[in-house]
């Protein structure tokens, strides 16, 4: 129209007046292009790279991942501005600017309407003049404010698509950066489902792939199947994906898969393995069922069963977690004081099961997916031996086609073992940071694991660490707790257990100032002396074997406090430690307790590990300085240049609804009490989305990992962060508040 023509004549006579701001939005975008040219420079290279000799596979897979690397934090760089308060603000002038240009226009609109549409007129009306100047150079800004926005969005786009597709091809390329590449692909495609060009983008790394390279997640993978999709999609590539993958590889490595999708199958057994409906058990938990993860998982092992090759594995399989599970479930003698019992016939006559391996053995990756050679299960023993616990969980032996003998702790009742199947495998990643870094390794820094099977939400299996004691029997030996190490080099007037514990006691219930509590607990630490040292000096009797067993004692302890504190794990009682009688290595047991749980406990725990007196006497005249600081700085900085793969761990409970978060007065009562009842009655656990307390987990971790958790708001060094750490777990303010079966003195 003709009053449209004219604003378009009077925006381009203020053209001058925006030509400063032309000049700096092309300043601008030349700035914004600088990243792109660098990535699109870097993409060739890698191109031309790619068509050289296979001699140069060590290059093209070091470039390919450093190309995907830039191009990801590009995209994560994008990813932050989108979240910032500068992109919402931008988006708020959009709108009010927006919000101006229409109201200028309706103003113009009636002004015309007033002068009509002579092109003389409205020439010489200046009223029209001014809105239509004003219009033309808000609607100039607009433009470019909004063309910005669209290149930025692109931009990220493009980064994204560049980083999958340059993982992809590094995985293809070599090995060396296969840990880190996966992490980070999954958690790309975790975080971007919805989009179904990443999906594309995943099968196809999937069927290129070897399989044997996801193996370090398939639980991960595992714990995102279900059979419900997305809302307004009638077919959900994600999981189209995501099972066509665990089928291969269900298929291809199935000792390292098939019991993970076994325990998504049954979760719906309780107990005594059989269905449950959802409801409360007769603890007060709230029994959870998804019925889409067992339909997914369901059917993703019928697909597997289909192979000819592996349909024979599958039913002996299910014929040894079946057993396993009704062994867990057998109840114990009515006489609690018998420590053993017999197997019934079931299990006695399971036998000879020659595509099983023993459960707890650990499997090395067979990249071919051949696994050969491998021993097999012949027999359970006659007895089992119940060992303490509030579920009195059962020892197990088994023995192999080799002649070998294998000890089997079999669990069942409200510790849900998948928690501790995934600390696990967050220590065997530390160990793989570590073992990566030239510092860490040159050091021996490593964490002690064992193998952990769920086959049930309820109902488990764990490695028997062999050649390992608790410390607190060491220590202060059993029943009445004055024998042990303090019983044979105690001093005269020094008090017993017992002695301190009511000690102790007696402060936290009379006195309620943190000053007069830290004091009469430093006064109870001097008259319990720490005897630890003496465990090295009675077991190793050689000087250098002497120093260098204590040496890896103290290097142990720091790679576990470190890994404890991020993960947020507690109640780490003398009993849930071990100490190996041959490489004075400590072993952490009983994981249930993680992420903060225990700050929630009815008597809170407020230190971040457990330095108690005894572990640094362990140590030697240096204490905590020197070696146990030094390698909890060196724990510290690999996790934190590993967080993406840390934090890829630590997401698979936000995808895993049947994970407990939230711990009820029954949980408390049960991990501080034991059977004593202090309750009134079974508490119902609250029934609101689990996500929440799963998010805030992942936060926290986050927080750690960065340094954020001093509420300075300032990032601490790793240096500064371990010096703070080592101090609040000394603290003798914390300690004197500390449950008193936790045995702070000690």
């Amino acid at each position: 129209m003709e009053g449209q023509a004219v604003i378009s004549r009077t925006g381009q006579a203020q053209a001058s007046s925006v030509h400063g701001l032309k000049l700096s939005a092309s300043m601008k975008d030349s700035r914004s292009e600088s990243s792109g040219k660098i990535l699109t420079v870097m993409q060739q290279g890698v191109e031309k790279m790619q068509s050289r000799s296979s001699a140069e596979a060590v290059v093209l897979c070091r470039s390919l991942h450093r190309l995907a690397t830039y191009a990801d934090h590009l995209y994560r760089a994008a990813e932050d501005y989108f979240r910032s308060q500068e992109w919402r603000t931008a988006q708020d002038v959009i709108k009010q600017k927006t919000a101006e240009r229409d109201a200028l226009r309706g103003k113009i609109k009636h002004r015309l309407k007033q002068i009509g549409n002579n092109s003389e007129r409205q020439t010489k009306d200046r009223e029209y003049r001014q809105l239509a100047f004003h219009e033309g150079t808000i609607s100039k800004v607009l433009e470019y404010d909004e063309e910005e926005q669209r290149l930025k969005i692109a931009n990220q786009t493009r980064y994204l698509q560049i980083a999958l597709d340059a993982f992809r091809r590094s995985l293809l390329a070599g090995q060396q950066h296969d840990l880190q590449t996966v992490f980070r692909l999954c958690q790309l495609w975790f975080t971007l489902s919805a989009l179904p060009d990443v999906n594309d983008q995943m099968a196809k790394a999937f069927h290129e792939t070897p399989s044997y390279k996801f193996l370090p997640l398939v639980y991960q993978l595992a714990s995102r199947l279900t059979t419900i999709s997305p809302a307004g999609i009638q077919e959900d590539s994600f999981q189209a994906a995501l099972q066509d993958q665990l089928v291969r590889l269900g298929c291809q490595h199935p000792y390292h898969t098939l019991y993970h999708l076994f325990a998504l199958k049954n979760g719906n057994l309780g107990k005594d393995g059989r269905p449950t409906a959802p409801g409360l058990n007769a603890g007060g938990m709230l029994q959870l069922v998804d019925h889409s993860k067992i339909e997914a998982a369901t059917a993703v092992l019928q697909k597997i069963q289909q192979s000819s090759s592996r349909r024979n594995l599958l039913d002996q399989m299910q014929q040894m977690i079946r057993v396993y599970v009704r062994m867990a479930a057998a109840p114990g003698p009515a006489d609690k004081t018998k420590m053993s019992m017999t197997l019934d016939r079931e299990c006695r006559d399971t036998r000879n099961l020659d595509l099983i391996p023993p459960v707890s053995i650990s499997i090395p990756v067979d990249p071919s997916g051949a696994y050969t050679g491998l021993p097999h299960f012949c027999s359970f023993g006659s007895q089992v031996k119940f060992v303490g616990g509030v579920n009195r969980p059962k020892l197990v032996e088994c023995q192999d086609s080799q002649g070998q003998t294998h000890r089997q702790l079999v669990k069942s009742g409200h510790d849900d073992l998948r928690q501790d199947a995934v600390m696990q495998q967050f220590f065997h990643l530390l160990n793989s940071f570590l073992q990566s870094r030239p510092s860490s390794r040159r050091r021996c820094l490593r964490i002690a694991t064992y193998k952990v099977v769920p086959f049930t939400p309820a109902a488990g299996l764990l490695e028997w660490v062999e050649e390992t004691e608790p410390l607190l029997p060491y220590l202060i030996g059993d029943h009445p707790y004055r024998g042990g190490a303090w019983g044979r080099y105690h001093r005269p007037h020094d008090k017993d257990f017992v002695q301190s514990r009511g000690a102790l006691e007696a402060v936290q219930k009379s006195v309620t100032s943190l000053d007069k509590m830290a004091k009469a607990f430093n006064q109870i630490c001097k008259q319990h002396t720490p005897v630890l040292h003496h465990f090295f000096l009675e077991r190793f009797r050689e000087p250098p074997t002497w120093f260098e067993r204590r040496l890896a004692f103290t290097r142990s302890v720091a790679v576990s406090s470190i890994a404890g504190y991020i993960i947020g794990l507690g109640d780490r009682h003398l009993n849930n430690i071990l100490i190996d009688s041959r490489s004075a290595e400590v072993v952490h047991i009983d994981l249930g307790v993680a992420f903060e749980q225990g700050r929630f406990l009815n008597t809170p725990e407020l230190v971040p590990f457990r330095l108690t007196q005894n572990l640094v006497d362990g140590m030697g005249v240096t204490g905590v300085e020197g070696v146990m600081a030094r390698c909890c700085v060196e724990t510290l900085q690999a996790l934190r240049e590993n967080m993406t793969s840390v934090l890829t761990i630590v997401e698979v409970f936000i995808h895993d609804p049947l994970y407990k978060w939230a711990m009820t007065p029954y949980d408390a009562q049960q991990r501080q009490h034991g059977d004593q009842e202090v309750l009134d009655g079974p508490s119902e656990r609250d029934a609101r989305p689990l996500n929440a307390d799963a998010e805030r987990a992942l936060l926290r971790v986050q927080q750690k990992l960065k340094g954020l958790t001093g509420g300075e708001g300032e990032a601490r060094s790793a240096e500064g962060q371990v010096k703070q750490l080592l101090q609040d777990a000394q603290s003798p303010y914390h300690l004197s508040r500390m449950y008193l079966g936790w045995a702070p003195w000690l």
